[in-house]
């Protein structure tokens, strides 16, 4: 398992005249070379909250909102 501690920062851009907060996670570069991650430089990602848990997965299909994981396993 790898394991590191990320760094959180907040940065303000503009498009096409109004501004935006966004929200950055930078990770160190040991962990993201390793050979063991599983993600590729600007590969979409699925973001998950549950709880004080952040989560996250590649995205293999575009996510729809109306489709959650309880309508899923419902059937």
């Amino acid at each position: 398992m790898l394991i590191s501690d990320a760094k959180l920062t907040e940065r303000i851009i503009q498009v096409k005249g109004r501004k935006y907060k966004q929200l950055i996670i930078y990770m160190p570069r040991s962990l993201a070379t390793d050979s063991a991650f599983p993600f590729k430089p600007k590969e979409m990602v699925r973001i998950s909250i549950s709880g004080k848990m952040l989560t996250v997965e590649k995205a293999e299909l575009p996510y729809n909102e109306t489709d959650t994981n309880e309508e899923k396993n419902a059937v």
